[in-house]
Formats: C-alpha cells, sequence, structure tokens
C-alpha cells in the first residue's frame, strides 16, 4: 500500500473549505492533517506539522499568499505549496 499524501487545507471561505475539507477527506489517499482560515495559521500549522502539500487560497487573509508559502518553503522546505482559485 502507498502512503498517503499529507495535505494541510488553508482557504478564508468558510463553505469552500467545509467542500473542500469534505472532498480531501473522502479520499483514501489523503490524510488531511490541518484546516486552516487565515496565511497566520496556515504558517503556524505547515511549520508545525510539515505536509507533503499544503492548497492554499490566493486570497487568504491576514498574510498575503506569497508571504505565507515563502515562509513555509523557509521552514519546510520539501513541502510543496499549490494556490486555489475560485474565481
Amino acid at each position: 500500500m502507498q502512503p498517503r499524501i499529507r495535505v494541510h487545507l488553508a482557504d478564508g471561505d468558510y463553505f469552500l473549505r467545509l467542500g473542500l475539507e469534505s472532498l480531501l477527506a473522502s479520499s483514501p489517499d489523503v490524510e488531511l492533517e490541518a484546516v486552516t482560515g487565515t496565511g497566520d495559521e496556515a504558517i503556524e500549522a505547515a511549520l508545525d506539522q510539515r505536509p507533503d502539500l499544503v492548497l492554499m487560497e490566493t486570497t487568504i487573509r491576514d498574510v498575503s499568499s506569497p508571504e505565507a508559502t515563502k515562509r513555509i518553503l523557509a521552514g519546510a522546505p520539501a513541502t510543496r505549496v499549490v494556490m486555489l482559485s475560485a474565481a
């Protein structure tokens, strides 16, 4: 059996976050490690848990998504970040 992909979801839109959380949690290949709603929370959780992948909204609050990505990659270089846009 292949290892599961450890994912962190960071999205400020409650309903979109809820839908993505449900979708990711139902996948047998995904281990949803954290779900956050702000850039600061995303950075803190990613540096603490060091997931394989962070799925981050492009317009996340508190800290811009490019700045959050920069901080995450500086502290957890093996983590990959993918930007999400509902637009």
